[in-house]
This record gives C-alpha cells, structure tokens and sequence, in this order.
C-alpha cells in the first residue's frame, strides 16, 4: 500500500493571464502575446491585464496629435480564482499596476514591451 504524506503535495492552481480590451488594435495584441516577462508573475495568481484607450484632445500636446488614439496598459492580480476576487475586481478594490503613468501611442505602448518595464512593474507590485 502506497501513503502519499500530505506535505508533499503541491497546489494545482497555476494562473492565466486574462486580457480585457485588447479587441481595438491587432498589433497591441501581437505584441502582448509575446511578451514573455509577464508570464512568470502568472504563476501563482491570475493576472488581469486591461488596455484602456482615449483620444487627444489637446492641442498643446508635443508628443501626440488631436485625434489620436492612445492606450495605456493596467494589470490587476487575483490571489485566488474565486467569485469573491472577481467581484473586488470589478468594483476596484483590488490595486491596478500601470505599464507606465502616462498614455501612449499605439507604437509607443508595443515599445514599453521589454525586460526594462517588465521589471519595474514586479518592483510597484512588491
């Protein structure tokens, strides 16, 4: 007869990487996917990635012009998969992690997809 002692087993919850918005830009999209320095932070927790966009309006804007679209990336991590964070989630309570502070052009955002941004991202979440 074969006993299994309890300390060795290990949790079957792996995490996934949820995206929420990406439906506006095929190339935002592509680029995400590929970005592997996020998938390590899915290990042990789901990770909510939300891409939210706005135009510009200003004209006193250097970087952009009026009438551009711009996007800026959020995640949000859920310790467990229950209802309850997914309720907290969608009311706001559980912190969002910007990509950045600011809104970028669609190029610009595929640009923040490097080990540089990937690590001081992990740094705000610690």
């Amino acid at each position: 007869m074969n006993i299994t002692p309890i300390n060795s087993i290990t949790p079957t919850f792996n995490g996934k990487i949820i995206k929420k918005g990406f439906s506006c830009s095929q190339s935002i999209d592509n680029a995400f996917n590929q970005f592997a320095d996020i998938k390590p932070l899915a290990d042990s927790q789901d990770v909510v990635a939300r891409l939210s966009s706005r135009k510009v309006y200003k004209t006193r804007d250097r970087n952009h012009f009026p009438g551009q679209t711009v996007y800026k990336l959020k995640f949000s991590f859920l310790k467990e998969n229950s209802k309850l964070d997914k309720i907290k989630d969608f009311l706001g309570l559980i912190p969002r992690y910007s990509l950045t502070k600011h809104y970028h052009s669609e190029c610009g955002l595929v640009n923040r997809f490097s080990k540089e941004y990937a690590d001081r991202l992990e740094n705000r979440i610690k």
